[in-house]
């Protein structure tokens, strides 16, 4: 029987999510290149972490839901900043 001890597992989720943020990363760059250079590479990183623990408290989990959520995030920032000024 494989077992798999607590320590293990949670440097595995970790790599995971690395490699998630990592690639909505490359999704966010490419299609909202404006916003992303107006935040450097760890503000928009601290923004996509902060997504994936907001979409959790809404029970969304999966990577293309996440991902949508993101991109929602994105858009209405995008939508709240353009009808401020």
């Amino acid at each position: 029987m494989l077992i798999i001890r607590k320590q293990r597992f949670t440097a595995f989720e970790t790599l995971l999510l690395r490699n998630f943020e990592s690639r909505a990363l490359q999704h966010l760059q490419k299609c909202f290149p404006e916003q992303c250079q107006t935040l450097d590479e760890p503000k928009t990183r601290e923004l996509i972490r902060h997504g994936i623990q907001r979409a959790r408290r809404w029970g969304i989990s999966g990577v293309r839901d996440v991902c949508k959520f993101l991109d929602i995030m994105v858009t209405l920032a995008i939508m709240t900043s353009a009808g401020s000024g």
